[in-house]
């Protein structure tokens, strides 16, 4: 747990910067994620930085970004469509992962599904894209499926294109695993 000090010195996102500029390591985006706890007003300091600062920057508040949300998800819901374009637009890999994996942890509201789903579908089809981003597309794609089960059949056929690739070891794993939640849902239809 960071100091009050600490906790207590992120008045704008240029001091947010300064401090992730100081070194790249799990202390310091512990004292980030302490900062900003579940307060809204503070993890829109985190975006803003997120989606506008400087390559590194991002690269290094991406994993407090990721983590924050994991433990918070609700603070994700007022920037979706923001996050939505910088799937298709950000060119910083680290964006993409981490919004693709901060989704994971929440329900998707409905009116963002067909885009999200569209993005995740484009991802696993793209044999450039990262495995992180292709992993956690999967996980998205397949909780997709299972509130829209006629999306079932799409994925899984693209999923073993994917497979029957050069695909990574990860994103194997990660392919068989959802496979296996999709094939079960499919039998159920």
């Amino acid at each position: 747990m960071a100091s009050e000090e600490t906790l207590q010195r992120f008045d704008s996102d240029m001091e947010l910067i300064a401090h992730l500029e100081q070194e790249n390591s799990k202390q310091n985006w512990q004292v980030v994620v302490d900062y900003v706890g579940s307060d809204p007003s503070k993890f829109d300091t985190v975006v803003e930085v997120f989606i506008n600062g400087p390559q590194k920057i991002v690269q290094r508040i991406g994993q407090p970004f990721g983590t924050i949300l994991e433990k918070y998800p609700h603070l994700i819901f007022p920037y979706i469509p923001q996050l939505i374009a910088c799937l298709r637009t950000h060119p910083i890999d680290a964006v993409k992962r981490n919004i693709m994996r901060s989704f994971q942890w929440i329900q998707i509201p409905e009116d963002h599904v067909g885009e999200i789903f569209d993005m995740g579908m484009l991802y696993i089809k793209t044999q450039t894209e990262p495995k992180a981003i292709k992993v956690f597309s999967l996980t998205v794609l397949r909780q997709l499926c299972e509130r829209y089960p006629e999306l079932t059949n799409e994925v899984i056929f693209q999923l073993e294109i994917v497979m029957k690739g050069d695909a990574s070891a990860g994103v194997l794993s990660r392919g068989e695993k959802e496979m296996r939640k999709l094939k079960a849902l499919r039998s159920k239809c």
